[in-house]
């Protein structure tokens, strides 16, 4: 028994499928197109242009309002931020307690 030497090419040749070949017509989904040798399919980005267009407009009042807060060192309250601090202790405390 003779027994040749892989090479790459033979190794492809034995693996690749033989019923895709490049020069075969196939038909592509609607709202695909085929430029080379991808794929563009439109079908997706019309919803996500839709879901784009339904989105809320940003309100520059309410960006303002953030930045606001976010410079001055007195914000949150303190009395708003002990009340959180007990909400997290009496928490913590009630779990150990299980």
């Amino acid at each position: 028994m003779k027994i040749q030497p892989v090479t790459e090419t033979s190794a492809i040749s034995a693996i690749a499928p033989t019923s895709l070949k490049p020069e075969q017509d196939t038909k592509l989904p609607q709202g695909t197109q085929q430029t080379g040798s991808e794929t563009l399919s439109t079908t997706n980005l019309e919803k996500l242009r839709s879901t784009i267009q339904s989105e809320p407009e940003i309100r520059g009042e309410q960006v303002q309002k953030a930045l606001t807060w976010l410079s001055d060192p007195n914000y949150p309250p303190l009395n708003v931020l002990n009340a959180v601090a007990s909400i997290f202790v009496s928490d913590a405390i009630l779990k150990q307690g299980m």
